[in-house]
């Protein structure tokens, strides 16, 4: 299969198990769905997630940058 983890879960949800698609498009910040230029500063606080981030210390930066302590983060770490 050639998707990635998120073609498959959107094609298993609206194909397999019928979940009716509704569009928020300010929830989720997407490289590749027109994102204001610094989308990877992950600072705009009104999406709830950023996508895709290809290598861990990119992910990481990310995390720290929305997560409010270290410990926080410590809960999220890739080991």
């Amino acid at each position: 299969c050639l998707w990635g983890e998120d073609m498959f879960i959107d094609q298993c949800l609206e194909k397999v198990l019928k979940v009716k698609r509704v569009l928020m498009s300010k929830l989720l910040t997407e490289a590749h769905c027109d994102p204001p230029e610094d989308w990877e500063s992950c600072e705009d606080n009104s999406s709830i997630a950023f996508h895709p981030f290809k290598t861990l210390a990119a992910y990481e930066k990310c995390l720290k940058t929305t997560t409010i302590s270290n410990e926080d983060v410590d809960k999220f770490r890739f080991k």
